[in-house]
């Protein structure tokens, strides 16, 4: 029997954006909600 494979289905350098946003966040002393996260994110260089 063969596996079904599912592949990754966000852009990793995404990803790493998102992590990177938590970890900010978290090093504020603050909870990382979608609203933090979402204004974090214009501010990466790339994003």
């Amino acid at each position: 029997m063969s596996r079904v494979v599912r592949k990754r289905q966000a852009d990793p350098k995404v990803v790493q954006y998102v992590w990177e946003a938590i970890e900010v966040i978290r090093n504020q002393k603050q909870i990382a909600n979608m609203d933090r996260i979402s204004n974090f994110l214009p501010h990466c260089d790339s994003f």
